[in-house]
């Protein structure tokens, strides 16, 4: 059986399989951007034994500023309806409630902003899920509120996280 993955993305874990003679051949896709190696099944339970504890410190990382940020909208007013709400492959962070408003939050939390803003990881894309998401929450909870879109970015780590709230982050896509 044979595996064909991106030696880009996971640099470490492909020198690695180079190393143990799970490599059978190698080649540049779409140019240089993407370099394709074709392994031996035998390397897939190498590459997730190799990024289990990153991806759960990760994990841990982002549900640590999800909670801070609940902490945070409670001390200011806002009422807490769900967190982490799910429909299909779509999933809103933190529904909240003003008494004007239904806040649909995306949280985003990063230990520095050494690559990007993490307001920057909103993207268009990102911004039609959540709206389309929010559509689906208003509708199963039959809601007559207007809805507003935040974004809350937390940088650092838990206790000393550095948040900053953007009310009213973006409009509702029209497509």
């Amino acid at each position: 059986m044979l595996w064909v993955g991106d030696a880009v993305r996971h640099p470490r874990f492909f020198y690695g399989c180079i190393a143990a003679g799970l490599v059978v051949s190698c080649h540049l896709k779409s140019g240089k951007e993407s370099l394709q190696c074709l392994l031996l099944s035998a390397a897939l339970p190498i590459f997730a034994l190799q990024n289990r504890n990153k991806m759960a410190r990760h994990n841990s990382l982002g549900k640590e500023g999800e909670l801070f940020a609940q902490n945070y909208l409670r001390s200011h007013g806002y009422v807490i309806r769900d967190v982490n709400w799910r429909i299909g492959r779509m999933e809103i962070d933190i529904v909240a409630e003003t008494a004007d408003f239904l806040v649909i939050v995306e949280v985003k939390t990063r230990t520095d902003d050494y690559w990007m803003n993490p307001a920057d990881a909103v993207t268009p894309a990102r911004m039609k899920r959540m709206t389309e998401a929010a559509h689906e929450y208003v509708l199963q909870h039959n809601l007559d509120k207007e809805v507003r879109f935040d974004v809350i970015t937390l940088l650092g780590k838990a206790p000393d996280f550095r948040l900053e709230h953007i009310a009213d982050a973006f409009l509702a896509p029209l497509c």
